[in-house]
């Protein structure tokens, strides 16, 4: 990644790659470091807010945390997993009604997903019936 953001400087998207990978190797104060440059880089990217508010959440930066998880759902409406993040940040939060209707978005997108899937398998099915 580091050679492919000494050819792009200012591509976010390998920034967001960078902090993802060093989250894996267990280095989040670098990672952040990463998701904040993807952020300044392209701040309507949805991913990059999504990493950074669940690394605050874990850093108990609660209000920070459901404000990047918050933009994440802004710039990336189907981005269920966000959903999830934040009906916990609001949740820790004491805002319980918030964190009830980001649970219903996440579990509704979730159906969303698997209603589209069994139809793709389901047509799948059909056209091999038809073979």
């Amino acid at each position: 990644m580091h050679r492919a953001i000494a050819l792009e400087p200012s591509n976010a998207r390998f920034r967001y790659h960078l902090g993802a990978l060093l989250l894996r190797d267990n280095r989040p104060l670098e990672a952040r470091q990463a998701f904040e440059e993807s952020i300044r880089l392209k701040p309507d990217f949805g991913p990059p807010h999504y990493q950074l508010g669940k690394l605050l959440a874990r850093a108990n930066q609660l209000g920070p945390a459901a404000r990047e998880l918050e933009m994440a759902i802004r710039y990336q409406p189907d981005l269920a997993e966000a959903y999830y993040q934040l009906s916990r940040v609001y949740a820790r939060l004491g805002e319980n009604a918030k964190s009830q209707r980001a649970l219903v978005a996440f579990n509704q997108l979730k159906k969303e997903a698997a209603d589209e899937s069994g139809e793709f398998m389901e047509e799948v099915r059909k056209q091999l019936e038809l073979q």
